[in-house]
């Protein structure tokens, strides 16, 4: 008598191919925080492919894209909406760029401070290591507070640090707080960080260039033409 026992493993075999489909249909953009009352527009265009559009000030709308296919420019495209109410893009194609140096901190020194909270800790006299802060995903969750939205992309890591990129955007403001949110489990790190955006195939023209403030000088810079004056705000 030949006896069969593949109905035995039929609902195990059932449960693994269920497990396995639900690993790999969860969504890459989680929507799940946002609400529609802020004002800001989120559309997930399709499951690579976010864009938000807002209000940037009187008469006014700017948008952005962010393409969340691995190897691609994370922003493809921002721009702001001309006297016609018609997106004009600013730029496309463009990465942002962290640098994060991390040192040692002085014990002693983060012993004797309040919670060990020490100022102006020279990192630089003392061993450190600078690392490119890296996108090891793109998964997306976007958080709705009030009048403003946040976009958190990642994990990012850079050496010992983890943690996600977070783009937040402000109803009635054309002005974008971006930003790298990391942590680490190691303690007594210093650390340092540099940050801006980079194009390998930069698209502005000398009519389109971007402009940025200095810490350093109260003078508004653009590309190319350094002291101008500031504009009027």
């Amino acid at each position: 008598m030949t006896t069969n026992y593949f109905p035995r493993y039929l609902p195990l075999l059932s449960l693994l191919i269920c497990l396995a489909g639900t690993a790999f249909a969860q969504p890459k953009i989680d929507l799940s925080q946002y609400q529609k009352d802020t004002g800001i527009t989120v559309v997930a265009d399709n499951p690579d492919t976010l864009r938000l559009l807002w209000p940037a000030g009187t008469n006014r709308s700017a948008q952005i894209i962010f393409d969340l296919r691995d190897g691609q420019p994370l922003i493809r495209s921002l721009g702001v909406s001309g006297p016609g109410g018609q997106i004009r893009p600013v730029a496309g194609g463009i990465d942002p760029v962290t640098a994060l140096t991390i040192g040692e901190r002085d014990k002693q020194k983060a012993e004797e401070g309040y919670e060990q909270m020490v100022f102006f800790e020279k990192i630089y006299e003392r061993p450190h290591q600078t690392f490119l802060v890296t996108l090891t995903n793109r998964n997306v969750r976007v958080v709705s507070d009030a009048s403003r939205v946040t976009v958190g992309i990642g994990g990012v890591s850079a050496g010992s640090f983890n943690g996600e990129m977070r783009f937040t955007f402000f109803a009635g403001s054309p002005l974008i707080k971006s930003e790298v949110v990391v942590s680490t489990h190691e303690k007594l790190r210093a650390i340092l960080y540099d940050s801006g955006f980079s194009s390998a195939t930069p698209d502005w023209t000398n009519s389109r260039t971007p402009a940025w403030t200095s810490f350093t000088s109260r003078n508004f810079i653009r590309a190319g033409l350094p002291h101008r004056k500031p504009p009027i705000a």
